[in-house]
């Protein structure tokens, strides 16, 4: 996994942000499955921005990503689709969509985002902070509607049910065979519970807050996004919480939300439950 050339990055960057200067070019401080960077440029009337650089191509993805994300999960071009044309079209405070250079042939998926500055949601110790973000979650799952041809994953019985295979072919002395029964319960929930966009991934480290005064939402790493029901990213939020703590957060998000038909309290243990399972794969 070879960095490209400063020359490249920034005849990329010039493409959809004019004539630039470049400043300062540093590795990104948090970890990522993908190559990420950091790039200052400085434009022609002088003003400054800060760019997130993301090389979602299979090459851009380091030895723990290529386990995380086999082949038949990644598409380089999903996160690309999810910025440029849902996120950049919502305000929702996430990342400024600058621009992202495809060349398949190349294995060039590059993307170009606004380093937005904060914290990540796991150094936070605020409650209320958290329970902000629980209600934001409301706000994706409610209003965002994807538009057609954007590769979104289906968390359907075929995506979510294969996990267990790959848990108990990489930790045969667990034991996990034994939940194949309410595994298969747990998915078959999922996959027909009320779907959602959602991020997939949603868990304190890919959540970033902004420092800008009001709480900023603004979650990063959308790899994974799909439709699905809202509660995936409930669990994953919640994940590793004090049950007190889980349980504040659970409130502001049910609270925000229309009626639901199915009881939250047992979808949400089935999503938990899928999530540790795809944790052991």
């Amino acid at each position: 996994m070879s960095a490209p050339a400063t020359r490249e990055l920034l005849d990329a960057v010039e493409r959809f942000l004019g004539r630039v200067e470049l400043v300062e070019r540093r590795p990104h401080p948090y970890r990522s499955s993908f190559a990420i960077e950091e790039l200052d440029v400085r434009r022609g009337g002088g003003e400054l921005l800060s760019i997130v650089f993301k090389d979602l191509g299979r090459s851009g993805l380091n030895p723990a990503g290529r386990l995380a994300k086999p082949s038949w999960l990644h598409d380089p071009q999903r996160e690309i689709d999810v910025y440029s044309s849902i996120l950049s079209t919502h305000e929702l405070g996430t990342a400024t969509f600058y621009g992202s250079i495809v060349e398949p042939e190349r294995d060039r998926y590059w993307l170009f985002l606004e380093r937005v500055e904060g914290l990540p949601l796991w150094q936070l110790g605020d409650i209320d902070v958290w329970r902000a973000v629980a209600r934001w979650l409301v706000q994706l799952h409610v209003t965002v509607d994807p538009p057609r041809g954007v590769r979104l994953l289906r968390y359907d019985k075929r995506l979510c049910g294969g996990w267990l295979s790959r848990a108990i072919a990489a930790a045969p002395s667990v034991g996990l065979e034994d939940l194949r029964p309410r595994y298969e319960l747990a998915v078959a929930r999922i996959a027909t519970a009320p779907a959602a966009f959602v991020h997939g991934e949603l868990y304190p480290s890919n959540v970033l807050i902004g420092d800008s005064g009001a709480v900023r939402v603004c979650p990063v790493d959308w790899e994974l996004s799909g439709v699905a029901t809202g509660m995936l990213d409930l669990a994953a939020l919640t994940t590793g919480l004090p049950e007190t703590d889980a349980s504040l957060l659970v409130d502001a998000y049910v609270g925000e939300l229309p009626e639901m038909s199915q009881d939250p309290a047992e979808l949400l243990e089935c999503c938990r439950l899928y999530l540790a399972i795809q944790m052991f794969a």
